[in-house]
């Protein structure tokens, strides 16, 4: 059977639709790989954040920011996230790194919502994107804290 130039050209576009939508798939099920990776990478640093708490009755400090799985918070042993976690108590050998900026924000708080700059800190907000709303985290700024995980940014 012989095809004419409209059946061709029929099915030239029709393939192109398909191919089209199966990229838009890929595409989509990369973002959602990478959403979930994040989710559980707060989720790791969160458990260590516990553990650190339940021993030193703290959060580490870190002020007004500190950019986790960065030179300067690779680690969090005994004295809090830094580079070098030599310590007999190490709580997490290698924080994570987001997978793309701005990465996940720790900021450690008082008690009443504060940043807190000084041993001991109550509370803490770790603040992370995702690419697609995903449950109950939105698209865009999310925040971890020590009771929540909630959608938008951190305050």
């Amino acid at each position: 059977m012989i095809f004419n130039r409209f059946q061709t050209l029929v099915f030239i576009a029709g393939a192109s639709i398909v191919l089209a939508s199966a990229v838009g798939v890929a595409k989509s099920a990369r973002s959602s790989e990478r959403d979930a990776i994040r989710a559980s990478e707060v989720r790791q640093v969160q458990a260590a954040l516990e553990m650190y708490f339940a021993e030193k009755n703290s959060y580490p400090v870190a002020g007004a920011g500190v950019i986790l799985g960065s030179a300067n918070a690779s680690c969090l042993g005994a004295d809090g996230f830094g580079n070098n976690c030599a310590s007999d108590r190490v709580y997490m050998p290698a924080v994570p790194g987001a997978l793309a900026a701005p990465g996940y924000v720790y900021v450690s708080r008082t008690a009443s919502g504060e940043i807190c700059n000084e041993f001991p800190c109550a509370a803490y907000a770790i603040q992370f994107i995702q690419e697609k709303k995903r449950g109950l985290l939105s698209k865009g700024a999310n925040c971890a804290r020590y009771d929540a995980t909630t959608s938008g940014r951190c305050r």
